[in-house]
């Protein structure tokens, strides 16, 4: 999995083009800091400080900056934003909320992106890897 690969998923790359909804006080942190910008504006370090947006964000506003969440997990695979991402993946019901917001590319890339996360890490999400093989045959059909 590359950057490229999610470019290619994600395309849209205008400034978010609405307000940044989510769980209050941490959403005006993570408002004050994401908004008027695009996904590929969000560097790493900035993914780094908002690494719980997976869990303060709505469904449509992560939906829009989880490239920026990827691409910083690809950079850094052993960082909070890495850790982050593959624990809000292996829990369903919030997956499957953002999910449906997902088209079968851009999941593909998500599950990719976690796999080599979870490939960099020698063994430390083992138990994570049976839920995201449940998870890629359930979104995309195989495992």
């Amino acid at each position: 999995m590359t950057v490229d690969d999610i470019l290619q998923a994600f395309p849209d790359q205008a400034p978010y083009p609405g307000p940044i909804t989510g769980c209050p006080p941490e959403i005006f942190d993570i408002a004050g800091d994401f908004g008027g910008k695009s996904w590929k504006e969000i560097d790493s370090a900035m993914c780094d400080k908002h690494d719980d947006a997976f869990n303060m964000l709505d469904p449509k506003p992560l939906c829009y900056f989880l490239p920026a969440f990827l691409a910083a997990a690809l950079d850094k695979p052993h960082s909070m934003t890495a850790d982050s991402l593959v624990y809000f993946v292996c829990r369903w019901k919030t997956f499957a909320k953002f999910a449906k917001l997902l088209d079968s590319r851009q999941i593909s890339v998500v599950l990719g992106v976690v796999e080599s996360i979870m490939n960099a890490d020698n063994g430390c999400f083992a138990e994570q890897t049976e839920v995201i093989l449940k998870t890629r045959a359930r979104y995309l059909g195989h495992t």
